[in-house]
C-alpha cells in the first residue's frame, strides 16, 4: 500500500492548512447525525484551534486519496481524540491501530480522552480493548436526546457542550 501520514497543525503553511481544513469536513462520514452542531463546532472552535496550535489534524493518504482521519486536541486542561474515522474502503487493514499510535505520540499519552457515540461503538470495541481504554463515564443524552456518549480515559468536564 502507497501510504504517507501527515500531522496538520498551526506550523503547516496557512493556505494548505485552509484546504485540508475544508478537505477534511467534506469527506467526515455523517458528523451531524451524530453530533448536531458539528459544521459550528468545527469551524467556530476547531479550526480557529488549529490556528493556534492547541488543535490540529492527522491525515493518512493512500494513492493520494484520504485514507483515515485524527482530529485532536492539546492543552492544559486535556489531551483528546476528538473524531478518529477510517474512511470505508480502508478499514480492516490496521490504519486505525496506526492512527491511534501517532495520536498517542502528538497527545503524550497512551490514555487520551475519547468519546464514542453508542451506535459507533462497536465500530471501535476491538481497538478499545487492544489498548485497554477505561469506560469512565456514560452520558446520556450528551449530544443527543435518546443517545448515550461512552466516555474513555476521563471526563467531559460537564460544560458547554461542542466545546471539545
Amino acid at each position: 500500500m502507497n501510504s504517507v501520514t501527515l500531522c496538520i497543525s498551526a506550523n503547516t503553511h496557512r493556505d494548505q492548512l485552509v484546504r485540508w481544513c475544508i478537505q477534511v469536513h467534506s469527506i467526515l462520514e455523517e458528523p451531524n447525525i451524530f453530533y448536531p452542531g458539528f459544521d459550528r463546532w468545527y469551524y467556530g472552535i476547531f479550526v480557529p484551534g488549529v490556528m493556534s496550535g492547541s488543535r490540529g489534524f492527522i491525515i493518512s493518504l493512500s494513492h493520494g486519496t484520504i485514507a483515515g482521519i485524527v482530529l485532536w486536541k492539546r492543552d492544559r486542561s486535556e489531551n483528546k481524540i476528538c473524531r478518529i474515522e477510517v474512511i470505508a474502503g480502508h478499514r480492516h487493514h490496521g490504519l486505525g491501530k496506526q492512527l491511534f499510535e501517532k495520536s498517542f505520540d502528538i497527545l503524550e499519552t497512551t490514555k487520551p480522552v475519547i468519546t464514542i457515540a453508542e451506535e459507533r461503538i462497536d465500530m471501535y470495541r476491538r481497538l478499545i480493548a487492544y489498548y485497554a481504554f477505561e469506560v469512565t463515564d456514560i452520558c446520556p443524552n450528551y449530544y443527543r436526546n435518546n443517545s448515550k456518549e461512552y466516555v474513555f480515559n476521563g471526563d467531559l468536564n460537564v460544560r458547554k457542550k461542542m466545546n471539545d
